[in-house]
């Protein structure tokens, strides 16, 4: 308990939405020029799971808890990319032939 005290406390969850949103917009919106991209997300997002596991074990304080229905904000803001990347990729697809 006297060594989870003196560790910083945790930042929030504020910019590891940030990032995962980001991510799966540039994935969704330019799949269709890069398809690897989805890969290299994936690989990139297991690298981020380990050092965020260790980061909430050694480096940070241990969180409150506190209970969501669901993601907020942030799932509007993946609809909104999810129906815009339908039409980016549509016109990328198109105008490439």
């Amino acid at each position: 308990i006297e060594r989870q005290v003196s560790m910083r406390p945790f930042d929030g969850t504020f910019s590891e939405y940030n990032t995962k949103v980001v991510q799966f917009g540039y994935i969704a919106l330019f799949s269709a020029c890069f398809p690897l991209a989805s890969f290299c997300a994936m690989l990139a997002n297991f690298v981020e799971l380990r050092v965020d596991a260790h980061k909430l074990g050694f480096e940070v304080r241990r969180p409150r808890y506190l209970g969501a229905k669901d993601a907020g904000s942030w799932q509007q803001m993946m609809e909104l990319l999810s129906w815009l990347a339908i039409v980016v990729n549509v016109l990328l697809l198109a105008t490439s032939w």
